[in-house]
């Protein structure tokens, strides 16, 4: 059997998805966020749902972009996550994205953590700022 390695995984999240993540985390006392990242990751494994924004979305308009960037701030972190768990869940994330977004859509990692962050969020009834989402 081969064995997994934890890589430390550096990530740009939607602030205030971010934060009602770290919020949950700390009040249903899990060991921290990369560990509920690979417990969700894992249900998601089982039972894919659609991604919630599409890979590599850019504001082009530069105008547009710096209110953008007001409406929605974002937070660079990390997490640490098992490499296998990551690698299986680009596999099947990225033939979801072929089929949401079309055969030219590559996955990013950002895409992926966010749509993971996202469905903590629903299953523990959460708000999410639906506005930034497809």
């Amino acid at each position: 059997m081969k064995s997994s390695r934890m890589i430390i995984l550096p990530v740009v999240v939607l602030k205030s998805l971010w934060d009602r993540v770290v919020s949950q985390v700390e009040a249903s006392n899990m060991k921290s966020v990369s560990y509920m990242f690979a417990l969700m990751g894992e249900k998601l494994l089982s039972n894919p749902r659609p991604l919630v924004i599409e890979p590599n979305r850019r504001v082009t308009i530069y105008s547009k972009k710096k209110q953008y960037d007001i409406e929605f701030p974002t937070v660079r972190t990390s997490l640490y996550v098992d490499s296998d768990l990551l690698e299986r869940l680009f596999e099947i994330y990225q033939d979801l994205c072929y089929q949401q977004f079309g055969e030219k859509t590559t996955l990013d990692v950002n895409s992926l953590v966010q749509t993971v962050f996202y469905y903590f969020c629903k299953e523990h009834n959460l708000p999410v700022d639906e506005n930034y989402f497809d």
